[in-house]
């Protein structure tokens, strides 16, 4: 284990992170498209020896236009150098012990990433793709930048409903939140073209979400919450968890068991979202970024750790593209 001696953001290699974490993507496809560019030159190759095996003159045109090349699913390619990136990610979190560096690597990343400059599109709303650029313009950047788009928080922060950790839980843009909290600059004021390029994958999902909140009532909401918190195996069977500490509603019917999971989180105000936990900086409500829902339930839950319409636009495009 590698233990950061000086509690400073300088002490950590922040390009060594950006830039593995940043290969791990662009070697992934590499290899989908190295793998399949042989499979369809095997393929074409006994194509042509089947249609010339029983003639006597011999294949003279143009393979690649004959037989152009399709790359893979675009969507497939995605996945797999996202996965290839929390995984890496994953790993350095563990070697250079991130987590138990969280109280003080967060504040400072967020004090650092307020300091670059934003600016506006003509229609007024900041410019995401050329704030994902800025990220490009250092070694360093583009290691905070693979740190605020790391998709799994947990990775970074032990409870994410702890007070201390609540500002860098699940449901909060690292990338986005210092300007919100050092700025003032709301999270709809982001334009959505290269949003998906400057919010990690999990909570763009969420945001993405697309089911009418207002198709279910309240009460419908409670009682699904409470059915989902309820132990039903084991030798807890019957006990309640506490939807304050819960990350999620288990056995959620149909559609809420469709939901994204952070969409879940919100709409039934669970885990982080719980009304005793949230904050100004989460996005609480994916039709509203930057509002902060009625409470479901209004008294005073007591917390315990044992158990008791715009959208943003997405791209294919997977890697790091800084010019």
């Amino acid at each position: 284990m590698f233990y950061v001696a000086k509690r400073s953001l300088d002490s950590l290699p922040l390009a060594e992170i950006g830039q593995r974490v940043h290969l791990a993507g662009v070697n992934v496809k590499e290899t989908i498209m190295e793998e399949a560019r042989e499979i369809h030159d095997r393929a074409v190759q006994r194509k042509i020896a089947a249609i010339y095996a029983n003639r006597e003159d011999s294949y003279e045109g143009d393979q690649e236009a004959d037989f152009p090349f399709e790359e893979p699913d675009a969507e497939y390619i995605q996945e797999q150098v996202g996965l290839a990136k929390r995984q890496e990610f994953a790993l350095l979190a563990e070697k250079y012990d991130l987590k138990n560096s969280s109280s003080w690597l967060l504040p400072q990343m967020t004090a650092r990433i307020a300091e670059i400059p934003l600016t506006r599109t003509e229609e007024g709303r900041v410019d995401s793709l050329a704030y994902f650029k800025e990220f490009g313009k250092s070694p360093e950047l583009r290691g905070l930048y693979a740190i605020g788009m790391h998709p799994i928080r947990g990775d970074l922060i032990a409870k994410q409903y702890a007070p201390e950790n609540k500002n860098y839980s699940a449901l909060v843009p690292l990338l986005l939140m210092p300007h919100k909290k050092f700025n003032g600059v709301s999270y709809s004021d982001w334009d959505l073209n290269g949003l998906d390029k400057v919010i990690d994958s999990s909570l763009l999902e969420a945001m993405n979400c697309s089911f009418d909140p207002t198709s279910v009532q309240k009460d419908e909401l409670l009682k699904i919450r409470h059915d989902g918190m309820v132990v039903k195996t084991g030798k807890t069977a019957g006990n309640s968890r506490n939807p304050a500490t819960t990350h999620k509603v288990y056995s959620a019917p149909a559609p809420f068991n469709r939901l994204p999971w952070l969409a879940s989180v919100m709409l039934f105000q669970i885990w982080v979202a719980h009304p005793t936990n949230r904050t100004d900086l989460m996005i609480l409500n994916w039709e509203d970024w930057d509002n902060m829902p009625e409470p479901l339930i209004s008294t005073t839950v007591i917390k315990s750790d044992t158990p008791a319409r715009i959208q943003p636009s997405k791209t294919t495009k997977s890697m790091d593209d800084w010019e």
